[in-house]
């Protein structure tokens, strides 16, 4: 599929400039400004995968709303491969070593001196924004209000890896814990195993795993009769 990017190596004048790129590449992709009513979503979360569906409270990430991440790509690009292939629109913000295509992702690897604006723009007009950033940043109340501002007029379910925003909604940590398809020395990688813990802003918590790739057959167990 072809996927929609904005070059790390683009130089805009002002944030202006860079922003009217952005929708134009949105316009391109064929997200319109204001691509969803303020206030009008067809459901309260944006749809993931089922294993992990399972850990999430309504059966995915909330919209208008903050989940923080840490740093696990393999997660990551499951979310946003779920998303894509349901047909919602997502943008992935300052995080160029992830590869990521489609014909509904929009990819920023830079977003300049001013990326919470940018990610403001994008809540507003897409369905799931992912935003990294390269060191861990806790962002002070006064300097995330407006993005939470434009976070609740849109419909987009943000995702910050990185970045921690005050009052995220949920908390999701994954890590890679296994592989399958590989032995030693033969073989390829046919599905990687990654442990998931879910946590919502009231501390409740779940824990299990999901398969990304081709499902690894059951392991046959003994059974006493």
């Amino acid at each position: 599929m072809v996927g929609t990017s904005v070059l790390k190596g683009e130089v805009f004048e002002n944030r202006e400039a860079r922003i009217a790129h952005l929708r134009a590449r949105m316009a391109k992709m064929g997200v319109p400004d204001s691509f969803h009513a303020p206030g009008v979503t067809k459901d309260d979360v944006v749809a993931v995968s089922g294993p992990l569906s399972a850990l999430l409270s309504g059966g995915g990430l909330p919209r208008r709303a903050v989940t923080h991440m840490n740093e696990c790509a393999a997660l990551a690009v499951e979310i946003i491969a779920h998303a894509s292939s349901a047909g919602d629109s997502v943008a992935v913000v300052g995080w160029p070593e992830l590869i990521v295509t489609g014909d509904t992702v929009l990819v920023v690897p830079d977003a300049g001196v001013d990326p919470l604006h940018v990610v403001g723009v994008l809540a507003q007009n897409v369905d799931l924004v992912v935003f990294h950033t390269a060191r861990a940043w806790s962002v002070p109340p006064t300097v995330a209000r407006p993005l939470g501002a434009k976070l609740r007029e849109g419909t987009a379910a943000l995702v910050t890896v990185g970045a921690h925003l005050p009052s995220s909604a949920l908390t999701l940590t994954g890590e890679v814990t296994g592989f399958a398809g590989i032995s030693r020395g033969t073989g390829r990688i046919r599905s990687i195993e990654v442990s998931v813990r879910a946590e919502t802003k009231a501390r409740q918590a779940r824990t299990g795993s999901l398969y990304i790739g081709q499902q690894p057959p059951e392991k046959p167990t003994l059974r006493v009769v």
